[in-house]
């Protein structure tokens, strides 16, 4: 896919998925009503369920396969009870409460949609009243795979996976906590625009929370890394914590901001933090991996820095402010190349 377009529909994914939902319910409601298939209505009700309001191509798939087999094993049930006990009320409701623990606790106990899609196509077979016959069951059966099948070809048209949606939203995040970062140790700060930014870096940790499940669906190395994939995620908001942090520490106080300006050697480790970050955020754009580099994180020449400030400047009663401003800029950097080895240990599958 072109990488442009790709980025389009990534940055307005509800916006394609709604798209996609009115051509789906459009064109299914067209298709029934010209071909007049009976019981049409089915098609655009199952199309309308199974798209879903979440945009997941893994949860679409994943709900159109559990509801097709969910259909299958209601209707085949469904059908043999119509042509054995078509009139005898008390062993259709005996199969229909039997067919609840049957699907629930053996056959589709790992596929939950699965079991409540075959309980239901049973109940709506077994409705079928006296002056409707077994064609009519047959028919809503039918509909609902129909729908199913027009769903899954709709899902891949600009399918918005998961995988890649988290990468996206993971580049985003770092954006953010980026800016803020370079932003906090130049000394710029606006009070509303920073607690502004902070609730954005807040709000895509939380979107990637919810689009983790999708991902989890779509492939089994993310199923079995998911240990790894929620570390990725409290380490991105600890570093917008740390942040938070380093703001009030650097502006402490007018002889802290002095003192900070002073500690030279932490302008070169700004810089490799900086370059790390801006780094992770190329790869998760590009979907384009490489094994991160090892950083040697030695804080010896500031520590000099910092016992002389303090000594050159004891009547000036030195505030702590340096020294914490020092410590959560190690612990950034920590996290930094943490979140290196979580991303390399994901997403870059040698």
């Amino acid at each position: 896919m072109n990488k442009k377009i790709e980025t389009y529909i990534y940055q307005n994914v509800e916006r394609i998925h709604l798209i996609r939902t009115m051509l789906l319910v459009g064109i299914s409601f067209i298709l029934v009503s010209v071909l007049k298939i009976p019981h049409g209505t089915w098609v655009c009700i199952t199309a309308m369920v199974l798209i879903g309001p979440i945009p997941e191509f893994g949860g679409i798939i994943h709900r159109i396969l559990q509801r097709i087999l969910g259909t299958i094993s209601g209707s085949i049930l469904g059908v043999a009870t119509l042509l054995l006990f078509k009139d005898n009320l008390p062993i259709q409701t005996f199969i229909i409460l039997g067919t609840i623990p049957l699907f629930g606790l053996f056959v589709f106990k790992k596929y939950p949609y699965a079991y409540l899609i075959g309980v239901m196509t049973l109940i709506i077979l077994l409705g079928v009243n006296e002056n409707e016959s077994i064609e009519t069951a047959l028919w809503r059966s039918g509909n609902i795979i129909f729908g199913g099948l027009i769903t899954l070809v709709f899902a891949l048209i600009f399918p918005v996976r998961g995988v890649r949606e988290l990468k996206f939203e993971m580049a985003n995040a770092l954006t953010l906590i980026s800016r803020e970062y370079k932003s906090v140790v130049k000394g710029e700060r606006a009070e509303e625009n920073y607690l502004l930014e902070i609730s954005k870096i807040i709000s895509s940790i939380r979107k990637q929370r919810k689009i983790i499940e999708h991902v989890k669906k779509e492939s089994s190395h993310f199923k079995h890394r998911s240990k790894e994939l929620e570390e990725a995620i409290v380490i991105l908001r600890r570093m917008s914590g740390i942040i938070e942090l380093l703001n009030t520490s650097t502006f402490a106080s007018e002889i802290g901001n002095q003192y900070i300006s002073q500690l030279y050697s932490m302008h070169e480790k700004h810089q490799i933090f900086t370059s790390h970050l801006d780094n992770l955020i190329t790869q998760l754009t590009e979907d384009s991996f490489t094994t991160p580099m090892q950083e040697n994180l030695r804080l010896t020449s500031t520590r000099e820095e910092l016992e002389n400030l303090n000594e050159n400047n004891q009547d000036n009663h030195t505030p702590l402010s340096p020294y914490s401003y020092v410590w959560l800029n190690y612990q950034f950097g920590l996290q930094v190349f943490l979140l290196e080895e979580k991303i390399d240990i994901l997403f870059n599958r040698k």
